[in-house]
């Protein structure tokens, strides 16, 4: 008897811990699918950003801030202002670096058109697997099973009024993290394509 008593309160306990995880991952879902809802509306994203990239392996972290401009529907501009002066371009399948210093631009050509808007498509395979608040925002872990993907794991820091992000965190080469966060973020703003040009790149030899 007693020990039947035990098992029906374990059986309990199991279903309690069972339905909270299965709580957890559809509310997670849920705000992922209202996240990606809004950026599929969203055509152009401007802002200035504060970036970390931390070494594991060293056990270092550089500092970056700057601006940066998105257009759909692939590209990318970033203005860093400190420590030193650079910008990064990214239009379809092309990426410049420039560096006024050293009155220095390359070119690179990229594998596919690279888009961040991609992130929010329904047909990329990430899944929420982590979900609470932190401070006033939301906090998502999500992750793939694709080993193709070019980002397999993803932490964001979301605005739980708009489902905007205002921090986002994913690895950058192994034993690398970058963590940027966004300031005076505005969305679907004029921006000319001319932002997004380098008409004089010279490619790296």
């Amino acid at each position: 008897m007693h020990n039947f008593v035990i098992l029906s309160i374990m059986k309990k306990v199991c279903f309690l811990v069972f339905g909270a995880v299965l709580i957890t991952f559809a509310q997670g879902h849920s705000v992922w699918q209202k996240v990606c809802a809004y950026y599929k509306k969203v055509n152009t994203v401007q802002g200035s950003f504060h970036q970390n990239l931390c070494s594991e392996s060293l056990g270092v972290c550089q500092e970056f801030i700057g601006w940066f401009y998105l257009k759909r529907p692939d590209k990318l501009r970033m203005d860093v202002t400190f420590p030193d002066s650079q910008s990064i371009i990214i239009s379809g399948n092309k990426m410049w670096f420039y560096f006024p210093f050293e009155s220095e631009i390359s070119e690179q050509e990229l594998p596919t058109n690279f888009s961040i808007f991609d992130l929010f498509a329904d047909t990329l395979p990430l899944i929420v697997t982590e979900l609470h608040r932190e401070e006033k925002l939301f906090y998502l872990k999500l992750t793939t099973q694709d080993t193709l993907a070019i980002i397999n794991n993803l932490e964001l820091w979301v605005n739980p009024k708009d489902y905007t992000i205002k921090k986002f965190s994913y690895p950058q080469g192994p034993g690398t993290v970058a963590t940027f966060e966004l300031y005076g973020t505005k969305y679907n703003q004029k921006i000319s394509d001319k932002i997004f040009e380098f008409p004089k790149a010279k490619k790296e030899e």
